[in-house]
C-alpha cells in the first residue's frame, strides 16, 4: 500500500507539474504503456479537474467500468467500455487503456493502429512518453505485416478480405495478422483488381493492383498513379525489329536450303558416275585395244560432279553459319521501358513522410 500510495502522489504531482497536458503523459508512459499498474489506481489522478466537475460523464462511467473489468482480468470486457469512453471522448488517456486491453487480447493491430494515431496527434507528448510508445508500436510490428497497397488509378476502394480500407492512394501502409490476406480494388468504369498474399510477420511485402478499364487496356485511366512497370495486365510492346532483317535471313536461309540441295545432288550424280567409271574400267581391263575416250570422258564428268558436290556443301554451310550469326548479331536491343513512380503520403511511428513506389 505504501508503494502505491507513493506512485499515485508521484503521478499527481507530475500531473500537476505538467497542468493543462489533458493527455496525463505520466499516466500512459510509467504506469499504463509500461506496467499497465495504472488500473489498479481506479479513475485516474487529475481526472475530476480535467473534466471541471466532480460529476462523472459517461465517458468517465465506462472507463470507471473498464477498469473494474481490468483489475479482474477480463480483459475482453475491459476493451469494450474503455472503446465506448473514448468513443463519446478522444481523451488520450482512454484511447491508453484501450491500447492496453488491446495488447493483453493479442490483437496488435488495433495497437500498431491506435500507437500510431497516439503519435501522430499527440501535440504535447514528451520525449519519454514518446521513446515508450514508438518502442510498443516496434514490438507490435514485430507481430504483423506492413503492407503497402499501391493501386493503378486514384479513387478506387481498397478492400482487405472484403472489408474497406480507403480510397487509393492510401495514407499510409497497411497493419496485418499474419496469413494469407486478400487485397482488391474497385472503382466504376474498371474491371476490379484481386491479389492473394500470404503475410509473415515482420515483414513489409508491397502489393500492386492494376485496374483495368472496361473494354480498354491495364490502367487506361487518368491520374497520376497510373500505369505500373510489370504489372499482370499491362500491354506488351510489339516486335519492333525491322523488316529487312528478317528479309534478309529469309534469303540466307534459302540460300544454304539451295546449296545444301545441290551438294547432296552432286553426290548422287557423282556417286552414279563413279559406278559407270568402275563398269568401263573393267572393260578396259578386258579388252586392252579398246578405245580410252569413254573412260577419260567419265573421268571428266566424275570430277565435274564432285567439284559441284564440294561447291555445294561449302555454299549451304556457309550461308547457314552467315545467316545465324547475322540474326543474332543484328537483333535489336530492347528499349529502356519508362520508369513510373508514384508517391503517396505515409504517417506512422511518430514520423510523417512519403512513399515513392516503383522501379528504379
Amino acid at each position: 500500500m505504501g508503494e502505491a500510495s507513493t506512485r499515485r502522489a508521484d503521478v499527481r504531482e507530475a500531473s500537476r507539474r505538467r497542468a493543462g497536458r489533458a493527455w496525463l503523459a505520466g499516466l500512459v508512459a510509467a504506469h499504463l504503456l509500461v506496467s499497465g499498474a495504472a488500473f489498479g489506481q481506479g479513475k485516474a489522478p487529475g481526472a475530476a479537474a480535467a473534466a471541471g466537475s466532480a460529476q462523472v460523464t459517461e465517458a468517465e462511467r465506462h472507463f470507471a467500468e473498464g477498469v473494474k473489468f481490468a483489475q479482474a482480468k477480463q480483459w475482453a470486457k475491459a476493451r469494450e467500455e474503455f472503446a465506448k469512453a473514448y468513443e463519446l471522448s478522444q481523451d488520450p488517456r482512454y484511447l491508453a487503456a484501450l491500447i492496453r486491453a488491446e495488447e493483453e487480447l493479442g490483437r496488435y493491430r488495433d495497437v500498431a493502429e491506435r500507437l500510431t494515431i497516439f503519435l501522430r496527434d499527440g501535440k504535447n507528448i514528451d520525449q519519454a512518453t514518446r521513446q515508450e510508445a514508438e518502442k510498443k508500436l516496434d514490438e507490435a510490428r514485430k507481430k504483423l505485416g506492413t503492407v503497402t497497397v499501391v493501386v493503378g488509378a486514384e479513387g478506387a476502394e481498397v478492400l482487405l478480405d472484403g472489408q474497406k480500407l480507403g480510397t487509393s492512394p492510401l495514407a499510409k501502409p497497411v497493419f496485418v495478422d499474419p496469413g494469407k490476406h486478400t487485397f482488391e480494388a474497385q472503382k466504376a468504369g474498371y474491371e476490379p483488381a484481386k491479389q492473394e498474399l500470404v503475410v509473415e510477420a515482420g515483414s513489409a511485402p508491397e502489393v500492386r493492383l492494376a485496374l483495368t478499364a472496361a473494354g480498354g487496356s491495364a490502367n487506361s485511366g487518368s491520374g497520376a498513379g497510373n500505369g505500373f512497370v510489370g504489372v499482370p495486365g499491362e500491354k506488351v510492346p510489339a516486335d519492333t525489329s525491322p523488316k529487312w532483317r528478317t528479309y534478309a535471313a529469309i534469303g540466307g536461309l534459302g540460300l544454304a536450303v539451295v546449296g545444301l540441295g545441290v551438294g547432296i545432288g552432286m553426290t548422287v550424280a557423282a556417286s552414279s558416275k563413279y559406278g559407270e567409271l568402275e563398269d568401263e574400267f573393267g572393260k578396259l581391263r578386258s579388252d586392252p585395244a579398246r578405245n580410252l575416250d569413254t573412260f577419260g570422258e567419265l573421268v571428266a564428268e566424275h570430277r565435274t560432279l564432285k567439284g559441284g558436290m564440294i561447291a555445294g556443301y561449302v555454299v549451304g554451310g556457309a550461308a547457314l553459319v552467315g545467316t545465324a550469326a547475322f540474326w543474332f548479331l543484328t537483333k535489336p536491343k530492347p528499349k529502356p521501358e519508362a520508369k513510373k513512380v508514384m508517391l503517396a503520403p505515409a504517417v506512422g511511428g511518430g514520423h510523417a513522410g512519403a512513399i515513392l513506389v516503383g522501379e528504379f
